[in-house]
């Protein structure tokens, strides 16, 4: 995973960093998704009900905690 954030473009430490703790945050939350996701399959509205949508979105609205923090750990690292 690349994260296009200027403070990864300010070293190779800091582009390494945190490439790596992003890239961990994300294995997390596809683990999360799947344990949570293999099972819940069952309760999946049709794909033609207004459900649906919210269905969809509700993974991807998980990857925000995920920009935050990847933000927060860069904001820790230092300009160099």
């Amino acid at each position: 995973m690349a994260v296009p954030i200027p403070k990864t473009f300010a070293s190779l430490r800091n582009w390494y960093e945190i490439n790596a703790y992003g890239s961990r945050l994300l294995l997390v939350l596809g683990c999360f998704l799947v344990a949570v996701g293999w099972p819940g399959r069952a309760l999946a509205p049709p794909p033609t009900s207004p459900w649906a949508v919210v269905f969809f979105l509700i993974p991807l609205l998980a990857l925000i905690p995920v920009v935050v923090l990847v933000n927060a750990f860069s904001r820790r690292l230092p300009d160099v």
